[in-house]
């Protein structure tokens, strides 16, 4: 081998092996798997006469997609995240619906596929009982899984209170100014002339399939397409559209394109974006801090993980509308060319990584950020650069309650800033109480003198001679 090709493939070797990077934290934020319809079932029949157990319920598809999605996960992190469960390493949120719950617990089961729950031993065995001992329905106590399958159980902590109450992952009622901006995002031109070339393809084949369906609002439509969405992901053949040879794949599509647009362009698509914001700053705080006291943890030589204050993955079960709002804060933040629609099952994950040779000398500048929605790739992006961008969109809970309630800048003002603004109204109307005090005593005295200007004077110059 000559010397010259020696050099190339040890300088290929040396860039392919210091090109490596480890995680060292990652953030996933998701939509919940397939599910059933959230409005227009009666008794269990929803408007296009398909059954269901309970409107907006997560359904078995829904579990596979995010038991697969797991799956994923653990292929794609691997040794990163340990292979049995510890409550240092992961972090779950959710928001307070069943679907969203039983969606990340699905997930979980993914990540750690059973056998990796935890095991008895004998004196643990014959310990764990209840406090009652009675017929268990013929299960078999002697075995020393602690769950059948050895399967493995997980906490999901719900937004708090004051997320709940300021921020909005799903469901806009307590911000009526946003409401008015929704109703205003229905007129752009794009959903407008969607919505008439779609009444003009299917308009007739609609009525005549299903006489009582009235799709002539917004709303009407929507839950229109989402009944349709929820009812083709579940396998429901829908005779009536097929017996007057409606294409099932293709209304699948068209279905899609409605769904792009309502959560690009009617949830998130004002010029001001107010509820991309809304939402992006529910986690952003927490999520800053993590990847921030990930870096300076690792950067002091402590590479430990503990539970919140500094896990290894935090996992966010949410709503299409909030993964479409986060993506939108990304897209302007981070100069993205583009942003996709968030069907079932959709994740978006937030990975930091440093360089897999670790050295005395490493510095924050060796960390980057990558983002990882549904296998596309945005970045690497310098942590710097990715804090101080999204910093820009950040509104705290106090300019959420402002927005929200409508109140007029001055207002506005003295709610954000709470004590200090407080204050400079107390000084400001004390300041103007007592300048006018001054102002009318001054009225009141030369009033009471006005008759004897000269006098007066004459008197002050003769006492100025003494």
């Amino acid at each position: 081998m000559s010397k010259l090709t020696f050099l190339l493939v040890f300088t290929t070797i040396f860039k392919i092996v210091f090109s490596q990077r480890d995680f060292r934290f990652v953030f996933s934020i998701f939509r919940h798997g397939a599910r059933a319809p959230q409005e227009g079932v009666v008794n269990g029949v929803d408007l296009l006469n398909n059954s269901w157990k309970s409107p907006g319920e997560l359904t078995e598809v829904g579990m596979r997609m995010h038991f697969l999605l797991g799956r994923r996960n653990r292929q794609r992190y691997g040794n990163f995240i340990s292979t049995t469960y510890s409550p240092k390493e992961i972090f779950v949120r959710s928001s307070d619906y069943n679907r969203t719950i039983m969606s990340v617990n699905s997930q979980l089961q993914g990540l750690f596929t059973p056998p990796v729950g935890p095991v008895l031993n004998s004196f643990q065995v014959s310990y764990a009982f209840p406090t009652m001992y009675k017929d268990f329905g013929g299960f078999n106590t002697s075995q020393p899984a602690a769950l059948p399958n050895q399967m493995q159980v997980f906490p999901v902590h719900l937004m708090s209170e004051i997320e709940i109450q300021y921020f909005f992952f799903f469901g806009f009622k307590p911000c009526s100014p946003l409401l008015n901006v929704l109703a205003a995002n229905s007129n752009n031109q794009a959903i407008t002339s969607y919505i008439s070339t779609f009444k003009s393809q299917y308009g007739s084949q609609l009525a005549q399939a299903y006489p009582k369906l009235n799709i002539t609002s917004y709303h009407q439509l929507f839950v229109f397409f989402d009944t349709f969405i929820s009812g083709y992901a579940q396998g429901y053949t829908f005779p009536e559209l097929t017996n007057l040879n409606v294409d099932l794949v293709a209304l699948n599509k068209t279905a899609y394109d409605f769904s792009t647009l309502d959560i690009l362009l009617y949830y998130n698509g004002d010029t001001n974006h107010y509820l991309p914001t809304i939402t992006f700053s529910a986690f952003w705080v927490d999520l800053k801090n993590w990847i921030q006291t990930r870096i300076n943890n690792d950067l002091s030589g402590d590479v430990s993980f503990n539970g919140f204050s500094t896990p290894k993955m935090v996992l966010y079960s949410t709503h299409d509308v909030t993964l479409g709002s986060v993506m939108t804060i990304f897209k302007l933040a981070l100069g993205w060319n583009t942003i996709y629609y968030t069907p079932y099952a959709s994740s978006l994950n937030i990975e930091v990584t440093r360089p897999s040779l670790v050295t005395a000398s490493i510095k924050e500048t060796d960390y980057q950020i990558s983002i990882n929605y549904n296998d596309n790739i945005y970045g690497p992006y310098t942590v710097s650069d990715f804090i101080s961008k999204l910093d820009a969109y950040y509104w705290n809970q106090d300019d959420v309650a402002v927005y929200c309630s409508g109140l007029p800048w001055l207002l506005g003002f003295a709610v954000r800033r709470a004590t200090i603004g407080l204050g400079v109204l107390f000084v400001f109307f004390f300041l103007s109480f007592v300048i006018t005090l001054v102002i009318c005593c001054c009225c009141y005295k030369r009033k009471e003198g006005g008759d004897q200007p000269v006098a007066v004077h004459q008197e002050n110059e003769e006492n100025n001679k003494v």
